[in-house]
């Protein structure tokens, strides 16, 4: 298959709700994971909710990663979206299971844009 991009979603659930909570401890963890992954920092941001929750994105020149938190059910959406498949997100994704002390992960990869090949290009 071939697409324009790559985006793995990552679902870790019982995670520890001071960890998922802890806007630095995500940033942090988010820039890791980057490198772990071999993606290029550009910039990051993240934002925590009132009461509880964190949300952020980390650009890299791959594309992003993004996150959001919701620290009352112990749960984390992650996803990876990068401009080719070369990209192994593994070390990242065990990575973040332990930072988190996740139970449990699961984890799907989208072929994003597969259909653009079939389109005539058009001149820009």
């Amino acid at each position: 298959m071939k697409g324009l991009g790559y985006q793995t979603l990552v679902e870790f659930y019982r995670c520890d709700t001071a960890i998922i909570n802890d806007t630095l401890r995500i940033k942090q963890l988010l820039l890791t994971s980057a490198e772990l992954a071999g993606l290029t920092v550009v910039e990051a941001v993240v934002h925590h909710f009132s009461p509880i929750g964190v949300s952020g994105v980390v650009v890299v020149k791959e594309s992003h990663i993004s996150v959001h938190t919701w620290p009352e059910y112990g749960y984390v959406a992650l996803d990876f979206f990068t401009c080719n498949s070369a990209y192994s997100l593994t070390t990242a994704i065990d990575f973040l299971t332990n930072e988190l002390n996740a139970e449990s992960t699961e984890s799907k990869t989208l072929v994003r844009g597969e259909q653009i090949h079939d389109l005539k290009r058009e001149n820009i």
